[in-house]
């Protein structure tokens, strides 16, 4: 039928209960009874530290912002260094094999010189 607010004594911290209460009228025997539809606490605060809070709370939303940006950015950005660490990486294995590679062509061929020089007949 009806709602209204009703508001509690406010207590030691300038805090006090809303709650919105309504009237209800039973269809069948037509008994009137309250309920409770809502409670909710509320504050009073001075209207300059409301203005205050409300300017920090846009302040830190749009820092909130500009943080998630260069978030993604720094993504992209460890990403892409990640990826050229392992090509790097990964050309200093290919130097060394090739290092070694050498290396063992240079070997093959002394051993294939001390060979010839103890078999002359043996021919590659």
């Amino acid at each position: 039928m009806k709602t209204l607010s009703v508001l509690s004594d406010m207590d030691t911290k300038n805090i006090f209960n809303e709650n919105k209460v309504g009237i209800y009228q039973c269809t069948h025997c037509y008994v009137k009874f309250p309920f409770t539809t809502s409670n909710q606490k509320l504050e009073i605060v001075r209207h300059d530290d409301f203005s205050k809070l409300r300017k920090d709370y846009i302040n830190a939303k749009k820092m909130n912002g500009e943080l998630a940006t260069r978030s993604s950015l720094l993504g992209e950005e460890n990403k892409r260094l990640r990826e050229k660490l392992e090509l790097l990486k990964l050309e200093i294995t290919a130097g060394a094999l090739e290092r070694e590679v050498s290396a063992l062509r240079h070997g093959k061929g002394l051993l294939q010189d001390q060979i010839s020089t103890l078999i002359p007949d043996l021919q590659n």
